[in-house]
């Protein structure tokens, strides 16, 4: 939960929230400078501390501890530097006050400093573990919960996904999205296929008290271990959930895999572009593949199943229910059918979760990124989009101009080679739609050829791959309620008609 608050906060916030750090060292050394000030205890160094329960790892668990009720209770926008000073002044107003008070039942802490005594005195009672992952905002940024920019950091997809689920399915999405990026099974952030699949085979687990596993702490805490603390620490892998780690550790690729693999690759893509701006590669976003090619997967399957478990039952009402046979046989072919239905539609479910969501935006703008984005790729003369006004529509705006792009790539290769090769984009803004038209000089597109050529897979130039025209159509007619066409074009070769509906002027 207090993860989910924190990238609830980041995803509020409209730059996003200040990148912070936590020096748990430099704490550490404060925290014995403090004891050794207040208590004048110039012996109690390290070996004190661990006689006294106070070893490193506790230590530095107690200071992320504190620093993320600090973010979560007190300052969610905190910096780095306001962050550490606010951690130092919670280590000097509980130890100072438990000196002055000498019991808990008779402090007395001034007001403007019972919050943070109140915070810091709740993180030194608490029981934690020994990993860094309890700090939310460091455990958001290395499973790439969240996306840095600059001194902010906003959320990602992998974030906002997280955002939507809820109870064992935000779990396994956390843990499938850690095995996705896994460094080896001594990476303390992320589980590895590697220990997913030793926990599978064994069920469990034994430890040293003295040799602390963060990623078992970490699985104990999302539920998906049960533990035993005596002399050694026991864990087990909760049954319910062993197919959690099977799947992990067999690397299957299920629905949550594939968008974590989607949603990863669509980050580093963005990573790459915003580096090297010059070498921008407008391609088809992967999780939006995914999402694109579970549809025509499950367009297909059901296709192929619904008349036949229709047929199916009809046959089996021709027949005497008196068959005992026949009866189990019908059972299994029907659990069969069902099982089949249910898991392409929850495939799909999870595949539309990392897609980008319909926004409002206005359609000149981004006709105008669309453009930036082909200029090297267009011939001759182009003539940018005329100003549009309140041309605001009601869609995902980053697929619409990947749409318009497409469609540019289309023209600019319909003329490449030609001397007097010519795009142009012009918009027609009636009072409930907009009409974009892209128009070249090139070859166009024959009369009978004009409808196949927006269906998936189907293309009648050398090399194509048939999908662009078809996320054209997918964006514009089945994410944005409008309706795409192929015509003759004032140029003389062919005219790409996208036609809108506008947002609702008393909205």
């Amino acid at each position: 939960m207090r993860l989910r608050r924190y990238l609830e906060r980041v995803g509020q916030a409209p730059e996003g929230l200040p990148y912070v750090t936590v020096d748990v060292a430099a704490h550490r050394r404060f925290l014995l400078e403090t004891i050794e000030k207040e208590w004048g205890v110039v012996e109690w160094r390290e070996a004190e501390l661990v006689n006294h329960g106070w070893d490193a790892l506790r230590t530095s668990a107690v200071i992320r501890g504190l620093a993320s009720d600090i973010v979560d209770q007190l300052d969610p926008t905190v910096t780095t530097s306001r962050l550490a000073n606010l951690i130092n002044e919670g280590i000097a107003i509980y130890f100072c006050t438990i000196r002055a008070s000498g019991h808990p039942a008779t402090i007395s802490v001034p007001p403007a400093d019972r919050h943070l005594y109140q915070i810091a005195a709740h993180a030194f009672d608490r029981k934690y573990s020994s990993g860094a992952w309890e700090f939310p905002p460091h455990y958001a940024f290395e499973v790439r919960l969240v996306q840095r920019r600059a001194d902010k950091v906003v959320l990602s997809r992998c974030g906002s996904t997280f955002l939507e689920m809820t109870g064992i399915a935000a779990i396994q999405w956390l843990v499938t999205l850690e095995a996705a990026q896994s460094i080896g099974s001594d990476d303390d952030f992320r589980l590895s296929p590697e220990y997913a699949s030793y926990l599978a085979r064994e069920r469990q687990v034994r430890t040293d008290d003295e040799i602390i596993d963060p990623t078992l702490e970490r699985l104990e805490a999302f539920g998906l271990l049960g533990s035993q603390h005596r002399t050694d620490s026991e864990y087990w892998v909760v049954e319910r959930h062993l197919p959690i780690f099977e799947e992990i550790g067999q690397r299957k690729s299920t629905p949550y895999a594939i968008l974590a693999d989607a949603l990863l690759r669509d980050e580093t893509m963005g990573l790459v572009e915003r580096a090297h701006p010059d070498a921008r590669m407008m391609q088809e976003s992967a999780a939006a593949t995914t999402a694109l090619q579970a549809r025509m997967v499950v367009h297909e399957v059901r296709n192929a199943l619904v008349p036949a478990q229709i047929a199916f039952n009809a046959i089996v009402s021709k027949i005497s229910d008196d068959d005992e046979v026949l009866q189990k046989r019908r059972a299994r072919v029907e659990g069969g059918i069902q099982r089949a239905l249910d898991f392409v539609d929850g495939m799909l479910r999870v595949a539309n979760l990392g897609v980008e969501q319909p926004t409002t935006f206005d359609v000149a703008t981004a006709l105008r990124d669309a453009c930036a984005a082909m200029l090297r790729e267009l011939n001759g003369g182009f003539q940018q989009p005329m100003a549009i006004s309140e041309g605001s529509v009601v869609g995902p705006r980053d697929r619409f101009v990947l749409a318009v792009t497409n469609l540019l790539r289309n023209a600019a290769q319909s003329i490449a080679g030609k001397a007097d090769g010519r795009i142009a984009i012009s918009t027609e803004v009636a009072e409930s739609f907009i009409l974009i038209h892209v128009d070249d000089n090139g070859a166009g597109v024959p009369v009978a050829q004009r409808s196949a050529i927006f269906e998936p897979g189907i293309t009648f130039r050398t090399g194509g791959s048939g999908q662009g025209l078809a996320l054209v159509r997918q964006v514009i007619e089945g994410e944005m309620r409008g309706f795409v066409m192929c015509t003759d074009a004032p140029l003389s070769g062919a005219r790409f008609t996208l036609r809108i509906p506008l947002q609702s002027r008393t909205t």
